[in-house]
């Protein structure tokens, strides 16, 4: 089960003019999610953290609905990173307790191909500031 956890998302956006038609967006995702029961693939802990980025570019266009709002669409593809822990079996041994085994913590990555549908209401209060709702599918690749 995935926990709540924090995120941050930073866009740079160009666009071929200032309120509609077809623009180009570059966005990077980090989100960090606690988890237990084995969530991660490959992961044999049962509670942990995992840190995801996602790395998405791609093209969107913008419909002018009315004078202040307008609706968006974007497709994109990108990788989302994956970083968590797992146990592995060390290679030393327990001095006070040899037949006792003991283990190491290893840190793991996962890199997955995604890709992004997303659509966007955007209502501007002044020409150049907007307020927005977005609501998208993400697909995993793997």
């Amino acid at each position: 089960m995935l926990k709540p956890g924090y995120t941050l998302k930073v866009a740079l956006e160009w666009r071929h003019s200032q309120a509609k038609g077809l623009y180009y967006c570059l966005i990077y995702n980090d989100r960090a999610l606690g988890y237990s029961d084995q969530l991660p693939i490959g992961s044999n802990l049962t509670k942990g953290k995992a840190h995801f980025s996602d790395v998405i570019i791609g093209p969107g266009y913008r419909f002018a609905v009315c004078k202040n709002f307008c609706i968006a669409t974007l497709l994109q593809a990108g990788v989302s990173i994956c970083e968590y822990n797992s146990v592995i079996p060390s290679s030393l041994t327990n001095p006070e307790n040899p037949s006792e085994p003991l283990y190491d913590l290893e840190d793991r990555m996962n890199i997955t191909p995604v890709l992004r549908l997303s659509a966007y209401f955007e209502y501007y209060l002044f020409k150049t500031f907007a307020l927005f709702l977005s609501a998208g599918y993400t697909q995993h690749l793997q």
